[in-house]
């Protein structure tokens, strides 16, 4: 399986079972989230900076905000 395919796998488990600390197999520490939104019925901060912080956004508020929603 190569790096890229795993790296999406992980960060899908990670957001589907909210579980961020499977990020660390999916991002490098320093990693920079940038999103456009084109919708008003979903919010996310277009610019977040490391690994932690992706995750809070993406897997830990994500799953606070919103239920049973799976990739």
């Amino acid at each position: 399986m190569n790096t890229a395919q795993r790296s999406i796998q992980q960060y899908i488990s990670a957001k589907d079972g909210n579980r961020p600390h499977l990020l660390d197999q999916a991002f490098t520490p320093t990693a920079i989230l940038h999103m456009v939104v084109r919708t008003g019925s979903i919010t996310f901060p277009d610019h977040v900076e490391g690994r932690t912080a992706i995750g809070d956004v993406l897997v830990s508020r994500f799953g606070q905000t919103f239920e049973n929603v799976y990739t």
